[in-house]
């Protein structure tokens, strides 16, 4: 199967398609506050930071595939791996395994 086929194959069970920074380093001081009350994180902060190109090329991602998943405590199941196409394929298998679905 293609990534097209896949995505149609999971139809209504895709629940999201992202690729997360896995190893991002960046500066975390321009994000925390320091109050009489502790530390506050501002995530919005951090997640806006401009990394130039020679350091988002270093960045390792690995791609994550979430489907929607009735038999997991949480609801939804996740398929990471370095490439999209596998990724999806692993979703697939699993829902071909679990539903007992042929096509």
């Amino acid at each position: 199967m293609n990534i097209e086929e896949c995505i149609e194959f999971l139809g209504y069970r895709l629940d999201r398609i992202d690729q997360p920074m896995v190893d991002l380093a960046v500066p975390i001081f321009n994000g925390i506050t320091a109050t009489n009350g502790g530390l506050h994180v501002n995530r919005n902060r951090l997640a806006k930071m401009a990394l130039p190109d020679h350091q988002l090329k270093q960045v390792d991602r690995v791609w994550r595939v979430g489907i929607w998943d009735d038999t997991n405590a949480r609801g939804i199941s996740i398929f990471e791996n370095e490439s999209l196409i596998e990724a999806l394929r692993a979703a697939v298998k699993y829902v071909k395994k679990n539903w007992g679905i042929a096509k």
